[in-house]
């Protein structure tokens, strides 16, 4: 036991500095990412908060139809938030918005930006309404039957088919 004892005190004596600045390494490694993961957490939180806010502050304007501050808020929400899924929604929400003012070049430039699969079908139906609000009939109607041949609600497909009845042919 004494040999062990004698060997165990050696190697601390040689290698003591390296395991010091190894220990210091490690806590200060650890004291690094604890600092980064809580303020990393915080800001994200912050972030969502804001927009969160910015969204609610867009809908409440545009229910008291001030379409142009709510298309305000939405372009400062996309401009925070890197998401494909989060920018097509709040881009279908601004496509809405654009069109109540019957700005149609910045609704379709709006819905170009849409990226996510899932959410074609309502970007369709919205290109349908700002191409029948133009006068494009045919570009209308294309636009509601390919949202129509998406995956939509029974109750989207309904007002899709009312919306291809009532185009001119």
């Amino acid at each position: 036991m004494n040999k062990k004892n004698k060997a165990f005190q050696y190697f601390f004596f040689k290698n003591s500095k390296i395991l010091m600045i190894g220990l210091v390494i490690n806590i200060i490694t650890l004291i690094g990412w604890y600092y980064w993961y809580t303020n990393h957490n915080s800001i994200s939180i912050n972030n969502k908060h804001d927009i969160l806010t910015l969204i609610r502050s867009a809908r409440q304007f545009a229910d008291h139809r001030d379409f142009s501050t709510a298309e305000k808020q939405l372009k400062k929400v996309l401009g925070q938030i890197c998401d494909e899924n989060l920018q097509s929604l709040v881009n279908l929400f601004l496509a809405r918005v654009q069109l109540q003012q019957k700005n149609i070049d910045s609704t379709l430039k709006t819905l170009y930006d849409i990226k996510e699969k899932r959410w074609r079908a309502l970007a369709d139906n919205i290109r349908g309404d700002a191409q029948a609000i133009k006068g494009n009939q045919q570009a209308a109607r294309i636009a509601y039957e390919k949202s129509l041949q998406s995956n939509v609600p029974q109750a989207l497909k309904i007002i899709l088919q009312m919306k291809i009845n009532n185009l001119s042919n």
